[in-house]
């Protein structure tokens, strides 16, 4: 409970402010959000907004009634450098939404204070049979064993409730998992080897694992997706371990969406492994747009070089499929069209990959030609 953060909201006319409170330490500021961006963020679901030098991004989950709010506190020294930390509140929606809409009214109801609402983070047990239940539980060597069992194995974030009830073997049961009210993975909870309770052991038989191998995605297809999403911001890779990406302005909204997916199969994971996608802002100036040529250029470079290893491949070994090396003429130009994107970025000309690319563009007219070829035989 000592971690918990306090969230003091104050209301006037045109807007609603945020300052948060820890054990520790209190927001730099307070955070005025127009009240017409909450009223953007109740139609569109998700908003980023900034105050003074600090952002926050707002989304609101209308299945669980929970607005969480990631902000991003930051102050400037005088010498033009800026810290902060980030922080995420979670607050009742429908709470927030009445005090913004009585404060108009009612002259007095200015302010508002609540604790940011705690994550659960393993689903309700609810035992629907007792009698099973209470066998076990009178049972103090078969009470430890359930116990243990149910803490380590039932420790899935994506499911809401699961409930339990008894099965026809002695201190053994039968469950079955719900999420948003919908029935999900079901099976039995056995207690082996009853006879001898000091060598018993519980262990859970699930009936419809299968349909997890049809239904879920594996960690290298979740990986193809990410990439390609990430190749559709015109992001760049940033030389450092791990994985961050530097995304350009133009795309900058679609990071929410980024975000959202991450959290989304963290909170799907089977595995109970959190993933995580964090963003912050780079101030546009020479010396972070210098820092951002020598990533892209590294960046540039290691995809060309792949790019011409490909290409000349496909030379080397006679490749027949004309659709497979237009689908590779149709990447080189797309990486020639994000060079020029970021030379506008940029606010420079990236003249240092010229010679590359003009020997990625003689590889390219190659392709196209032998592709052009084929289809013309082939049409003869």
């Amino acid at each position: 409970m000592n971690d918990r953060i306090l969230v003091k909201v104050s209301a006037n006319e045109s807007s609603i402010s945020f300052q948060t409170v820890t054990k520790k330490r209190k927001s730099p500021h307070r955070f005025y959000i127009l009240r017409s961006e909450l009223e953007r963020l109740r139609r569109e679901g998700s908003v980023i907004t900034y105050d003074l030098h600090s952002f926050a991004r707002l989304r609101y989950d209308p299945d669980k009634g929970v607005l969480s709010i990631r902000f991003i506190w930051l102050s400037a020294s005088d010498r033009g450098e800026f810290t902060g930390w980030e922080q995420t509140v979670r607050l009742p929606y429908d709470t927030l939404a009445e005090f913004a809409a009585r404060s108009l009214v009612d002259g007095e109801l200015k302010q508002w204070k609540a604790l940011s609402l705690a994550e659960r983070r393993t689903p309700k047990l609810v035992f629907c049979s007792k009698e099973n239940l209470h066998a076990a539980v009178s049972n103090k060597i078969v009470r430890s064993k359930l116990v243990r069992c149910l803490r380590d194995h039932f420790d899935w974030l994506s499911t809401d409730e699961i409930r339990i009830f008894n099965d026809f073997l002695p201190y053994s049961f039968f469950f079955q998992a719900y999420r948003a009210g919908c029935p999900g993975i079901c099976g039995g909870l056995i207690l082996h080897d009853h006879q001898d309770l000091g060598r018993a052991y519980y262990c859970i038989q699930a009936e419809q694992l299968f349909e997890l191998y049809q239904t879920c995605a594996n960690r290298k297809q979740i990986e193809t997706i990410c990439l390609k999403f990430l190749r559709s911001l015109d992001a760049t890779k940033v030389s450092v371990n791990g994985h961050l990406y530097f995304v350009p302005r133009h795309t900058m909204e679609q990071v929410v969406v980024f975000e959202t997916f991450i959290e989304e199969v963290s909170r799907l994971n089977r595995n109970n492994t959190p993933l995580f996608a964090n963003s912050f802002y780079l101030i546009d100036d020479a010396k972070q747009r210098d820092k951002m040529t020598e990533e892209f250029y590294l960046a540039v470079k290691k995809e060309i070089a792949q790019y011409q290893e490909r290409a000349d491949y496909f030379i080397r070994s006679g490749c027949s499929s004309p659709s497979t090396m237009e689908r590779w003429v149709v990447k080189i130009q797309a990486l020639e069209e994000k060079k020029r994107r970021y030379e506008d970025i940029l606010r420079r000309e990236l003249s240092g990959l010229d010679e590359e690319f003009e020997s990625l563009r003689l590889l390219s007219q190659e392709l196209s030609l032998r592709a052009r070829g084929i289809r013309s035989r082939k049409a003869a």
